[in-house]
């Protein structure tokens, strides 16, 4: 899922808050169900979760307001807000849309799409095995 719709998926289930679990990338972390993430026993922050979601968050952009060249996690808090609310979670989101990879598959879903097609090949090899069968069987009762 690309980190503009999980923002606007997740605005819509949680209110937004200048704290990380209400923020824009708090709101993402909830969306993909892991705002409450814990690896190997250790609770993770939403910072986290989202850079080893989105790992082009560590990458640098234009502030949209200031014209300042700034790691994009934090442009996202400051658009945010941290001690008072700035912009709304899908201001932000529009905001990521400009800037995110057009192309956004994680690991696992590059996994999920690598075993779909597995089994999309072994039903085509399937199918055309099962078609030359019914075609030798048919030919030779005629």
């Amino acid at each position: 899922m690309k980190l503009s719709e999980a923002i606007r998926l997740g605005a819509m289930a949680i209110p937004q808050t200048t704290g990380y679990r209400g923020c824009a990338l708090g709101a993402a972390a909830f969306a993909i169900g892991k705002n409450h993430h814990y690896h190997k026993g250790v609770s993770l922050s939403v910072h986290d979760v989202v850079k080893k979601e989105w790992p082009w968050l560590m990458g640098d952009a234009i502030h949209p307001e200031r014209g300042d060249l700034l790691n994009i996690i934090t442009i996202i808090g400051d658009l945010n807000g941290f001690n008072r609310l700035r912009w709304d979670r899908n201001a932000i989101a529009d905001w990521v849309k400009t800037i995110e990879p057009q192309e956004e598959l994680t690991n696992e879903a590059e996994a999920n799409a690598d075993t779909q097609l597995g089994r999309s090949e072994e039903a085509c090899e399937s199918n055309s095995h099962q078609a030359t069968s019914a075609f030798i069987d048919l030919t030779v009762r005629t």
